[in-house]
């Protein structure tokens, strides 16, 4: 079981020995493949056209500091515009206009933009040339043959010349800065820049064109008077809604009313819950003159209860005949219990008569009951006032709250009075700024002053930036190496022919008895021979 792992362990493993017989056997397919890719890049940078890049620098400034301000506006308020990120995209779209590149391709001529190449001095010029004009011819039938299966516009000389040009001009913004970068990539260092220069200046002839106005300036002065005159007309209608109102100062007058109108409702309240306490007050009387008298006893004669002399003296009588009875009677004989029984009931009787008894008395008016009915008299009277003192006092909230509201009402007028005012007034001062810009921008474009300055003027790479033949073909000789590599394994892949044990040993369960070295032999063989 371990000899078979080994066996498949050593078909699956390659060794350092295996990429040297490789690279060995194989190198001069990767050679070739190196070389054939390598020649093949040269070949074609040799064939593309060399493109010099020229540069210029613009800076757009903020307002026109770059230039002195003329005598006739020394006096004058200079005001700076700024220069905000449109601008500068608006000087952009000004460089890049395509009648601006069209009076430069008329100004050099059409077929200064064709490219000929110029005739060859060695042979070496002589293939490059005659292959150039091969493929410029090749380039020219295509072009014909897909103007004839309408896929493509014909263009005269002198469109083709502005659409190379708008492709070869890049004009761009620099980053954090109000400089633009104006590159060109031509095949003539030398036109390069004249095209570069020439540009620049139909740009600031165009610039100041376009920045200026004539009929701008007596449209603002339109504008000053229209909104000098909606200024005055505001005006006097916020006066008329102050007098209508009589509107001074908002905020105090409506702190003012609300503190009013809050010690009104104070006193309204107060004023109720004093007449719910007369209220309640009333009726706890009411309900306790139900159970009062309406009369009481003012005098009354008080006299000794006649009844009880009598019952004491009929008492002593018969205790004496009792004593009678008890010296000739027993204590317990009939008529001594008689004589008892009747004492003992005069007795009861004693006990329950009053001492005395009312002789004369004289009623009156209960003078609770007269306290009682003063007192809820004297609430109604109460209650009454405080109803009427209410009743005034909810008048005047109700005039207070009619001021709150027309103060309310007008202080809404004057906000939207004052918000057409503070619109209008912007407007006034902005349209008075731009009378001013307007008269200064005159005046410095009559001297051709403008804000847009040449930072640096044209200049041109002294060597071609287009094709990078030193980095294509570096990148050739990278590419040549790994497609050789590839196309060597590739055909590794694809050989099924049998050279070492471990092939045989990958067809199947065969033993591998010996090797031989087939140089060896083929020696021997050719010694046995002579």
């Amino acid at each position: 079981m371990s000899i078979l792992n080994e066996e498949l362990f050593e078909r699956s493993t390659t060794t350092w020995n295996d990429v040297t017989e490789f690279f060995a056997n194989k190198w001069k397919i990767i050679a070739l493949v190196f070389v054939c890719t390598v020649f093949g890049a040269y070949i074609a940078l040799q064939l593309m056209t060399d493109r010099y890049e020229g540069k210029a620098t613009l800076l757009v400034k903020l307002g026109r500091e770059n230039a002195e301000v003329p005598t006739t506006v020394q006096n004058g308020g200079f005001v700076s515009t700024g220069m905000r990120k449109e601008g500068v995209n608006s000087e952009i779209q000004i460089l890049t206009s395509p009648s601006l590149i069209a009076e430069t391709v008329d100004k050099f001529g059409a077929e200064a933009f064709a490219f000929q190449p110029a005739p060859p001095k060695s042979l070496l010029q002589a293939v490059r040339y005659y292959i150039k004009s091969t493929v410029r011819w090749v380039k020219a039938r295509g072009d014909d043959a897909l103007i004839a299966l309408n896929l493509k516009k014909k263009l005269s000389d002198r469109d083709a010349a502005i659409q190379m040009l708008e492709d070869s001009l890049d004009v761009e913004p620099e980053k954090d800065s109000d400089v633009i970068t104006v590159s060109l990539k031509f095949p003539d260092p030398q036109m390069c820049q004249s095209i570069i220069d020439n540009l620049l200046q139909l740009y600031l002839d165009r610039h100041v064109h376009a920045w200026r106005t004539p009929a701008a300036k007596g449209f603002f002065n339109e504008q000053l008077v229209d909104y000098k005159g909606r200024l005055d007309a505001l005006q006097g209608q916020r006066d008329r809604v102050k007098a209508k109102w009589s509107i001074s100062s908002v905020n105090e007058q409506r702190t003012l009313l609300l503190k009013e109108v809050n010690d009104v409702n104070t006193q309204i309240e107060a004023n109720n819950a004093e007449m719910a306490g007369f209220g309640k007050q009333q009726s706890l009387m009411s309900v306790r003159l139900k159970s009062l008298p309406e009369r009481v006893n003012s005098t009354q004669v008080q006299i000794q209860n006649p009844s009880l002399q009598s019952i004491n003296d009929r008492i002593i009588a018969l205790d004496l005949e009792r004593a009678k009875l008890s010296s000739q009677y027993l204590e317990d004989s009939e008529p001594v219990k008689k004589v008892d029984e009747q004492i003992h009931d005069l007795q009861t009787l004693l006990k329950a008569e009053q001492p005395t008894l009312m002789g004369s008395a004289s009623s009156e008016v209960n003078p609770v009951v007269e306290n009682f009915n003063e007192s809820v008299e004297q609430n109604g009277i109460k209650i009454a006032g405080l109803q009427a003192k209410n009743r005034e006092l909810e008048s005047i909230a109700g005039h207070l709250n009619s001021e709150l509201r027309d103060l309310n009402s007008g202080e809404d007028q004057m906000e939207s009075l004052d918000r057409d005012y503070r619109i209008a007034q912007e407007n006034y001062s902005d349209y008075s700024k731009r009378v001013e810009e307007g008269r200064i921008s005159e005046e410095l474009d009559l001297a051709r002053v403008s804000n847009v300055s040449v930072l640096s003027p044209a200049s041109v790479s002294v060597e071609p930036v287009y094709p990078r033949k030193l980095l294509l073909l570096g990148v050739a000789m990278g590419l040549g190496l790994v497609m050789g590599i590839a196309l060597a394994l590739l055909l590794e892949y694809m050989d099924d022919k049998i050279r070492k044990p471990k092939d045989i040993a990958a067809l199947g369960n065969l033993r591998v008895l010996g090797t031989f070295p087939l140089q060896q032999a083929a020696t021997k063989k050719a010694s046995v021979r002579g």
